[in-house]
């Protein structure tokens, strides 16, 4: 027995020895360390506004955003598109305790007449995402915040749903994909692809009689566009989060809904 205990207590010095200086003793995770910044991020994925405060010690933000989805619509055989995504340049440079303002845009809602006369339906955009460091409102220029816009609206009869950018002007980003139409006749159509840290958003594919995969996110974290059935029996989906395009479903007359989009703080 002494012989086990005696083992285990050099196997525990020997774990505390070869930790790092910055790691509590034997587990090799990182421990905060007193009157330092704890580096960490989160993320925001349900709708409307909030604000965030800074952490102690924290002076520095990286912020991101992802716009919403468009729904499709039954109207004029449109798909919904996908959201943009937008970022800083650079880091901000922040104050412990200081509040930063966001907005998570809700995407476009359900669109669906139960395949009866009138064949009418609004596409509904998605909404756009933002990260304000000094009010609770949509920033206008690059100094205040970040907005990734959400997914546009099919524009006429035979206008594709336009995918969403960002800004404001100075602002890096990509665009999601675009919605398509339903061009080769009676057939569904996926939605386009939201875009992505690293990436833009692809458009959504359309066929009469086979499964038609929506568009893929920009990489590597856009959700991908709704899924589209070409049957009457298998419902489409909605847009993926963050920030997909509805798919528009041809046998049940609907259009779904697009992804909600989403925020994201690192420091």
């Amino acid at each position: 027995m002494r012989r086990i205990l005696f083992g285990l207590s050099l196997l525990a010095l020997a774990a505390s020895l070869s930790a790092p200086a910055n790691s509590w003793p034997g587990s090799g995770f990182p421990r905060p360390v007193t009157g330092q910044c704890v580096h960490s991020s989160i993320t925001f994925t349900f709708s409307g506004p909030g604000s965030w405060t800074v952490p102690a010690h924290c002076t520095s933000i990286l912020p991101m955003a992802w716009g919403a989805g468009s729904s499709a619509t039954f109207d004029n055989s449109a798909a919904g598109a996908g959201g943009g995504f937008s970022q800083e340049p650079n880091v901000i440079q922040v104050t412990p305790g200081q509040q930063i303002y966001y907005y998570v845009g809700p995407g476009g809602p359900l669109a669906q007449n139960n395949c009866s006369s009138p064949f009418i339906q609004s596409q509904n955009a998605g909404a756009n995402s933002w990260v304000n460091f000094v009010t609770a409102a949509q920033p206008t220029v690059i100094n205040n915040g970040i907005v990734a816009f959400g997914g546009g609206i099919s524009n006429s009869t035979y206008g594709i749903a336009p995918g969403g950018g960002y800004g404001p002007t100075g602002a890096i980003g990509y665009t999601g994909g675009a919605g398509l139409i339903a061009i080769l006749g009676p057939a569904n159509v996926s939605g386009g692809g939201a875009a992505g840290s690293l990436g833009n958003g692809t458009i959504g594919t359309q066929g009469s009689t086979s499964y038609n995969v929506g568009g893929a996110g920009g990489t590597p974290d856009g959700g991908a566009g709704g899924d589209s059935w070409s049957n009457n029996v298998t419902y489409s989906t909605p847009g993926y989060k963050p920030g997909g395009g509805g798919a528009y479903d041809l046998h049940k007359c609907l259009g779904t809904a697009g992804g909600d989009g989403q925020v994201k703080i690192i420091w």
